[in-house]
């Protein structure tokens, strides 16, 4: 089975094609290549205009504000901090 993996590397994010016989052996494929997993989802089949098919045009999807996090808990850490500290308090926000 297809896998679409998106990860980070080095380079920045990158999305991967993968064949998996799930999605946790996707993820450890992108894993062993030393990136980061961010999202694992199947390959399927593309409808017209490339939207996939069976999926709501208006479906929305939560991202994760990753880089605001990252600056938030630079921060906090900054400040004096532990590492289980400032991640209780962003958990709590």
């Amino acid at each position: 089975m297809q896998f679409i993996v998106s990860a980070l590397s080095a380079q920045g994010r990158v999305t991967l094609n993968l064949d998996a016989m799930h999605a946790e052996a996707a993820a450890e494929q992108a894993q062993r290549q030393g990136l980061t997993v961010l999202q694992v989802k199947p390959a399927g089949a593309a409808g017209a205009f490339g939207l996939p098919l069976g999926l709501p045009l208006l479906q929305r999807r939560y991202t994760f504000p990753i880089t605001l996090f990252s600056r938030e808990l630079l921060s906090l850490l900054g400040s004096g901090l532990s590492l289980v500290e400032a991640l209780q308090t962003l958990a709590e926000k």
